[in-house]
């Protein structure tokens, strides 16, 4: 390349190139230096672009997101098959189990008929054997006096074993038990003939005798006892007031104890000396205690609960509530009664047979009560002033 800035060949150049040659000239260094700044750039730029991670390719990301959106579909497609099958064998499922189910509702309903068609058999069976067993106990059998002594009220033995022991007592004049349901029962010849049943638990005796194709009539009570009997059956119902039946007790029960305690049985008590030596006085409507009850203040009896051992049983049942047989309490030495079943069955220990407390009018008059933050006990200290009315087996 010529060299622009000597004098050589000027002739050959033009007024233009002499003027580019002079700016090159003038210029010159300063140009250099802008070359020398491109030429740094430059290897900057190649040092940065050798230092820089290489890009990554697009055309593999798009079909990596291709991939995985196919997947992705694929997937969805399986799930919807698998969801469409689990949803017809649910209702194949159902089906079968509806079908089941109607299946084994008739069973049920043939079932309930034939045990209905069983039932109706053995109580036709069961009815037919017991007017047979009645008409064999009333030719050849025994019967019992139900009721009070002297009631005159004669049932029939219905059970062949007890029959086959009053037999046997015909025979050898011993004393024989035996037992009826849930009762024992001792059978014993007396002096005059007379065959007398005794309660081995509770120890109430009631006549026995032997039936025949005319049955006898019954023994006519003696004249001592016919205006007692008589005036303690009326006189039991009028202390008995509205509570005269099981049912009334019962519920006069729940009523009391709010339904904590279970009544097993419910007896009667018919003591004609403690019926015609008790001093009564007004029984409210409600049987409650007046204390308790401001609305009642004419009221002065109750009907209170008993709790005793089993061991008193037979002799309060025999010979009503006795004041000699009284301990000391928290009123003093006296008959002790409470509003509440759960009170008097704190005095109730757990026996052989049972827990046993009784029902008894109480005339509160003169006598004190005691009231915690759970219950009212009373207590009377004359035993003219309690009555037994009923005996109740508790649980």
């Amino acid at each position: 390349m010529p060299d622009l800035r000597s004098g050589k060949r000027g002739a050959e150049t033009s007024p233009c190139r002499a003027a580019l040659r002079r700016r090159l000239n003038e210029h010159g260094p300063e140009t250099a230096r802008l070359l020398s700044r491109a030429e740094r750039a430059s290897r900057r730029a190649e040092s940065a672009e050798a230092a820089a991670p290489p890009l990554p390719d697009v055309c593999e990301q798009l079909a990596a997101e291709v991939a995985a959106r196919k997947s992705a579909e694929q997937k969805a497609r399986a799930e919807a098959v698998a969801r469409r099958s689990a949803e017809q064998s649910a209702a194949s499922t159902h089906e079968s189990l509806s079908a089941e189910r109607f299946q084994n509702h008739c069973r049920t309903l043939q079932l309930q008929r034939s045990i209905d068609d069983l039932r109706q058999r053995l109580s036709t069976e069961s009815s037919m054997r017991l007017n047979a067993e009645r008409q064999l106990s009333a030719v050849e059998g025994f019967e019992f006096e139900d009721g009070y002594w002297g009631s005159g009220n004669w049932k029939p033995f219905l059970d062949q074993n007890a029959v086959q022991s009053l037999r046997m007592l015909q025979v050898s004049n011993k004393t024989h038990r035996y037992t009826i349901g849930t009762n024992i029962y001792d059978a014993a010849m007396q002096f005059n003939g007379e065959i007398i049943q005794r309660n081995v638990h509770y120890g109430t005796q009631r006549r026995v005798r032997k039936t025949g194709t005319q049955p006898r009539a019954a023994h006519p009570p003696q004249p001592w006892q016919q205006p007692v009997l008589a005036l303690g059956t009326a006189r039991w119902l009028t202390l008995a007031s509205s509570w005269n039946t099981e049912q009334a007790v019962r519920e006069l029960f729940e009523r009391r104890c709010q339904h904590t305690l279970q009544v097993e049985s419910v007896t009667a008590v018919h003591h004609g000396a403690s019926l015609n030596a008790f001093s009564a006085g007004n029984l409210g409507g409600n049987a409650d205690p007046p204390i308790a009850h401001s609305y009642s203040q004419c009221q002065t009896d109750a009907l209170l609960f008993h709790g005793t051992n089993e061991a008193n049983v037979a002799n309060i049942m025999a010979g009503g509530l006795k004041l000699k047989f009284a301990k000391a309490g928290m009123l003093g030495a006296g008959i002790y009664g409470a509003p509440d079943p759960r009170k008097a069955n704190q005095y109730v220990p757990a026996g052989q047979h049972g827990r046993f407390m009784f029902l008894c009018r109480f005339n509160t008059t003169g006598g004190r009560n005691q009231q915690n933050v759970l219950f009212t006990e009373y207590c009377v200290y004359d035993e003219s002033k309690v009555v037994v009315l009923w005996m109740l087996k508790v649980r």
